[in-house]
């Protein structure tokens, strides 16, 4: 199992985890491996000893979080984690944690569907903000006050709620911001029924934020909008399409923005299309230094624009390194750490052929250096080059027998692709390596389900539950996987106890979904 964001997520927490190991205390480091490890209530466990023998460390906060973001991401259980907040709160109110711990309490309490609750505790986050020794950015604190907002929505107070809203647009100018403070005061009107407001709102973000994530959402109220309103829609519908290939398919994506660029559209549409062909062009080009001069100038081009903010976000924190990077490998050819610095960045912007070229010349320099294989591995997995990626993932794990992690990290990336037949090896590996570890067995269920060995897949969701029936994942994917042998009885008998261990989140209101669809039905007590 490997949950949140697979491998993004996990990657980085097992780097930071090889990083900080030697600087920290051994329970704490104890406890990080558990979490990672997928031993929720033994990582839950660890923490408390360690807050218990050391209160005032400088990483308390630290813990204490890591417990109430056990048991909400790991556990599915909102209610210990709500508790775990609040403890945040009152115990390091002024650690910088306590910002963030006041977001999720809300978070919390919008899962169990006390959106009263959350409303008021987005609120209490406001107010902390305006208070704490360590000032929140502006970022932050728009996401509170739109959490706030919503959650006054969904509370069934739309009033409150678009209150909300147009007080976020009298304090922000940022376009993100007021992108989205006009939409969901879009959704506001519409569940009052005032349909008119709603598609000037709604037509509003499509007009002047094409560059909003919101903004796909904005074009599918098409039909409210034409009620209401005329406008030419080809424009946005090419730049739509552009949006959704922007990752997979570049050269198609700058020959739609291309054609967007040769059509008379408005000043937004416009700016926002010209930062894509930028954008796309020097990914597929390779050329940042380049890319650099051409974001500068479209930065003072467009002051105060759309895109401006993001193009300076992106020239400061991608660009210019890898740009400067680029001096830096030119000057001295040989630096075999410089070239890996390079790949690792170029890998970051999904430049994935200039990583694998720079990467294996580092290699060529530094052959032994075994993280430097992993990373090949994943870029070389970007590319499609399996057997490449296979190659160099299996020299990482040569000199690192015994990382159980990287076995199960690897096997994640290739199912985050789509390749769960590559993934299996590295699950099976892991199983064999670790048999008494209910999460080895889990993965190796997901990879197994993955590729469509259902009953395989059963049989190791059932060990993994036979190490732990508290395992709460495992549980709930033999419902899902006895549900696609056609098993219903057993599928309904996999939701239930998967219920009665997690009963909030996704995927309990997904365990309930199935079951009112088998007929399976829940106890009432489970479903409070």
């Amino acid at each position: 199992m490997l949950r949140c964001t697979p491998v993004a997520v996990a990657l980085a927490v097992f780097l930071i985890a090889r990083i900080v190991a030697a600087s920290t205390p051994p329970e704490f480091d104890r406890a990080a491996r558990l979490g990672l490890a997928g031993d929720h209530d033994g990582a839950i466990g660890a923490y408390e000893s360690f807050l218990k023998a050391h209160p005032k460390d400088r990483l308390s906060p630290v813990a204490a979080t890591a417990i109430a973001n056990l048991h909400l991401a790991g556990r599915g259980d909102s209610t210990a984690a709500l508790s775990a907040f609040e403890r945040v709160l009152s115990e390091y109110p002024d650690s910088p944690l306590a910002l963030e711990a006041a977001l999720r309490k809300g978070e919390c309490a919008d899962g169990r569907g006390d959106h009263t609750l959350a409303a008021a505790a987005y609120e209490e986050a406001l107010r902390l903000a305006g208070t704490s020794r360590e000032s929140a950015d502006e970022a932050w604190v728009n996401r509170v006050a739109e959490a706030a907002a919503r959650a006054y929505a969904d509370a069934g107070e739309p009033r409150k709620a678009i209150d909300a809203y147009q007080g976020m647009l009298a304090k922000f100018s940022a376009p993100e911001i007021a992108a989205v403070a006009h939409f969901r005061m879009g959704e506001c009107f519409e569940s009052l029924g005032d349909e008119s407001k709603a598609a000037g709102e709604f037509l509003f973000v499509i007009e002047r934020y094409p560059s909003s994530m919101l903004f796909g959402e904005a074009l599918a109220k098409r039909e409210i909008i034409e009620k209401h309103h005329t406008t030419d829609w080809a424009p946005y519908e090419i730049y739509s399409e552009a949006t959704g290939i922007l990752r997979q398919e570049y050269a198609r994506a700058l020959a739609l923005t291309d054609s967007l660029l040769a059509m008379g559209v408005n000043p937004a549409l416009r700016e926002c299309a010209e930062y894509r062909k930028i954008s796309l062009e020097t990914a597929i080009a390779g050329d940042y230094t380049g890319g650099c001069r051409r974001l500068d100038a479209f930065i003072r081009s467009h002051p105060g624009g759309l895109r401006t903010e993001y193009a300076r976000n992106t020239l400061e924190q991608n660009w210019r390194p890898i740009a400067e990077l680029e001096v830096q490998v030119r000057e001295t050819p040989d630096d075999a750490g410089a070239l890996m610095a390079l790949g690792q960045m170029y890998a970051q912007v999904r430049s994935a052929a200039r990583a694998v070229e720079v990467l294996e010349k580092a290699r060529s320099l530094a052959p032994d250096e075994a993280d430097l294989h992993f990373t090949l591995g994943y870029t070389y997995m970007q590319l499609g080059r399996t057997e490449d990626s296979v190659k160099a993932f299996d020299f990482y794990l040569e000199r690192n027998p015994d990382d159980l992690t990287a076995l199960n990290l690897i096997g994640y990336q290739y199912m985050s692709s789509g390749r769960a037949e590559q993934a299996l090896p590295y699950f099976e590996r892991y199983a064999a390596a670790a048999p008494d570890d209910p999460n080895a067995h889990d993965s190796l269920g997901e990879g197994l389900l993955g590729a469509g060995r259902l009953d395989e897949s059963a049989r190791e969701y059932e060990k993994a539950i036979a190490l732990d029936p508290g395992f709460s994942n495992s549980h709930f994917m033999l419902g899902r996987v006895y549900h696609d042998l056609g098993n219903r009885e057993r599928s309904a008998e996999a939701y239930r106890r998967f219920l009665e261990l997690v009963s909030d989140g996704p995927q309990a209101d997904e365990a309930r979904a199935a079951l009112a669809e088998t007929g399976g039905g829940e106890k009432k007590e489970m479903n409070p």
